[in-house]
């Protein structure tokens, strides 16, 4: 019976150290696993079953072994203690990292969207400015050629005031030549060939000035005379005759002062349209 009860307690030893090397081999290759910081250089866990084989080796008293297995499992449970601490705390961190970066993210796409939203209105309003500036250098282009249109007009208008005023004053000098050979005509130092000469003058003067109308009555008087066969005219005829050189003569000084009114409104309509035309081009200039 001893035999047998040795036997018995050497083959529960056998398998209690059997499976105190499993629980110890896994509980320690998983720390070493799941917590590599805290089981570097920490061997406890070999350390007690190292003992629980020497125990078991000896024969020592079952309670001792069990003692050590608590004390192991104490250990092991200490050990996940610490790692639950540790797993906490690194998913705290994760969390706090994580929402960190999401908000880091949401913030960088948010800067995006706006930047995106920046671009596009810049775009459109690069195009529009783009077709404003086009519309304005267009629209400078046709104000500086209506300036210049403007300028042309105004210089021929100019040219032909000019010339008219110079046909005026050339006609007056024609009634005035006209007048004083009427009366060296009487007084016998001037001849009827002379008196047609200027006669002929005076015409051609009315058809340049556009004004024959006007010298119709001189010139026919003048005619008349100039069929005469003696140079007899009584007074009468003569004054008649001096009366409508001066009222020709106030006929054409009244059309050169038309001509010069009609030259300084010209002129003055003029220079206000250009100027207007001028300060709107300057004004797209600035623009």
């Amino acid at each position: 019976m001893g035999t047998i009860r040795k036997v018995y307690r050497n083959n529960m030893k056998s398998v209690i150290l059997i499976l105190a090397v499993l629980v110890a081999a896994g509980l320690t290759a998983n720390l070493q696993h799941a917590l590599p910081t805290l089981s570097a250089g920490n061997n406890v866990p070999m350390n007690i079953l190292s003992e629980i084989a020497s125990r078991i080796a000896s024969d020592g008293p079952l309670d001792d072994i069990f003692n050590l297995f608590h004390s192991l499992e104490s250990q092991i449970r200490n050990e996940q203690i610490q790692h639950d601490e540790l797993y906490e705390r690194q998913q705290v961190e994760c969390n706090g990292e994580r929402s960190f970066r999401e908000k880091e993210i949401a913030e960088a796409t948010s800067a995006i969207n706006l930047a995106t939203d920046e671009k596009n209105a810049a775009a459109v309003s690069l195009s529009q400015n783009e077709q404003q500036l086009e519309t304005n250098v267009k629209t400078q282009i046709d104000i500086s050629t209506l300036i210049k249109d403007l300028e042309e007009q105004r210089a021929a208008a100019n040219a032909n005031y000019r010339r008219r005023n110079a046909e005026f004053n050339e006609a007056l000098n024609i009634i005035t030549e006209g007048f004083h050979m009427l009366q060296e005509l009487y007084t016998g130092s001037a001849s009827l060939i002379d008196l047609n000469r200027v006669a002929v003058k005076m015409f051609k003067s009315a058809v340049n000035l556009r004004v024959t109308h006007h010298y119709v009555a001189v010139i026919g008087a003048l005619s008349q005379i100039a069929q005469k066969a003696d140079l007899l005219v009584d007074t009468n005829v003569l004054n008649r005759v001096e009366e409508l050189f001066k009222r020709l003569q106030e006929t054409l000084n009244q059309a050169i002062q038309e001509e010069e009114k009609a030259e300084a409104d010209a002129v003055e309509v003029f220079s206000d349209s250009r100027q207007k035309l001028q300060d709107q081009l300057d004004g797209l200039k600035v623009a």
